[in-house]
């Protein structure tokens, strides 16, 4: 058995500004590069990567068909871009009550380290208040320290803590 320490937050934002960061949304012709980029840029701390049991060529291949059924299912798709490529995506779903939900973020291989992510938290938060969001819930890995600095710092709380338990079987 394989566990994670998962940590929720949650922001309100009735008095947030938008920033006008540049953004727009993912259509149907950015799949494959979302889908390349999520195989290999998944946070590689992850107890998928970490668990010995399990070949990374397989994880990476799980991060895409997670990707590919999110897109086919009621999400939204941001995407920023740098010299004319894809650097970083987000998804995030809208939910009853003026309520999203933060699901995941990433951020092209070539384009880490140069404040790509911050960028696209700021343009999650302008595309929840365009969708006239009043708080966000976000959840992540402990563990995943630049995601907690980035919430942080956007004035995300800790509201709960859990552990997600993972047992694998063999067919």
């Amino acid at each position: 058995i394989n566990y994670e320490t998962i940590l929720k937050l949650e922001k309100d934002i009735p008095a947030y500004n938008i920033q006008n960061y540049k953004y727009r949304f993912a259509g149907q012709k950015d799949l494959p590069k979302m889908l390349a980029i999520a195989q290999n840029c998944s946070y590689k701390l992850s107890h998928f990567y970490l668990d010995h049991r399990f070949d990374n060529f397989a994880v990476d291949r799980m991060y895409s068909k997670w990707i590919n059924t999110a897109f086919n299912e009621e999400n939204k798709f941001i995407v920023i871009e740098q010299e004319e490529e894809i650097a970083g995506f987000f998804i995030y779903k809208l939910e009853p009550l003026h309520k999203a939900n933060w699901i995941y973020a990433v951020i092209n291989e070539k384009f880490q380290n140069k404040g790509i992510g911050f960028k696209l938290f700021n343009s999650a938060l302008d595309a929840c208040c365009e969708d006239n969001v009043k708080t966000i819930k976000s959840s992540l890995a402990v563990k995943n320290t630049k995601s907690l600095k980035l919430h942080l710092k956007l004035g995300f709380l800790p509201t709960d803590s859990f552990y997600t338990l993972h047992k694998w079987y063999k067919e």
